[in-house]
């Protein structure tokens, strides 16, 4: 027995990001003369399916629409995300600001959820706005290393790709930043550097990095702000906590990906 539904067309606003969210068929169902067959159970099922489908939508577009609203209060020129979105447009393009900054940014654009995370949820400064010392594994464009500096931190920044740490570099000259150092060795382990906060975004390898540090390295680390991919957090919370940190978790609905802070107890 098969039951059918139209497509859901998705809307402009939707398209424009990448949102963490599925979103899937859901309104203006056209069910088939086989829903009539259907047992009472099965169609009580059916409905708490498609109300679930509904909420997630709802959810989804809700998220999607708050991105793209605060990206037009963030960014002056946030039409060119369109065009890039779109391969519209073939070529790198800054990316300006309201708050007077400036970013490069290639295209097609599928790194602008990194910066509108940095800039716009602010997902690595929530448990601690403006350190003084910040080590930056996997830095990318260099936006959370920008958005560091420019509060007054010394920021070391570890960007291994060619292509995103010569990027990260022309952004750090075009805003006039001098207290950011980058370096392009791949990371193995946690470097032995004091610091405020340690954010880690690269891939998967925060895990080989948080796990294959000695403990002594910790010691002198207030704050840690990372993004986990695919192996879920318990693992590398079960060391921090061992190590002395409060450890909070914020997983993506995948479950296995997420945000996961630890800050040290005193």
């Amino acid at each position: 027995m098969e039951l059918y539904c139209n497509a859901w067309r998705p809307c402009f606003v939707a398209t424009l990001f990448n949102a963490s969210e599925k979103i899937p068929p859901h309104r203006n169902q056209d069910i088939s003369p086989d829903y009539k067959r259907l047992s009472g159970n099965q169609k009580i099922n059916l409905e708490v399916l498609k109300r679930k489908a509904e909420l997630i939508t709802i959810s989804g577009m809700k998220r999607k629409l708050k991105v793209f609203v605060k990206s037009i209060l963030l960014f002056k020129n946030w039409w060119m995300l369109i065009l890039a979105r779109f391969n519209l447009r073939k070529k790198e393009f800054i990316l300006r600001f309201r708050n007077g900054l400036s970013m490069v940014v290639p295209a097609p654009v599928n790194c602008v959820m990194g910066i509108y995370e940095v800039f716009g949820d602010k997902v690595y400064s929530k448990y601690c706005e403006n350190p003084k010392i910040v080590v930056d594994i996997g830095g990318g464009l260099g936006d959370f290393s920008i958005y560091c500096a420019k509060r007054g931190a010394k920021v070391y920044m570890f960007e291994m790709n060619p292509n995103r740490s010569e990027i990260a570099e022309k952004n750090i000259s075009i805003n006039g930043i001098r207290n950011v150092s980058i370096f392009t060795q791949k990371v193995e382990k946690v470097p032995p550097i004091d610091c405020d906060l340690l954010k880690l975004d690269c891939e998967g390898d925060e895990y080989r990095i948080i796990l294959d540090s000695p403990d002594e390295v910790f010691n002198g680390i207030k704050n840690i702000a990372m993004e986990y991919h695919g192996r879920g957090a318990d693992i590398i919370r079960d060391r921090l906590l061992k190590l002395g940190y409060e450890v909070f978790v914020e997983p993506f609905k995948s479950k296995t990906s997420g945000y996961l802070y630890a800050t040290k107890k005193q």
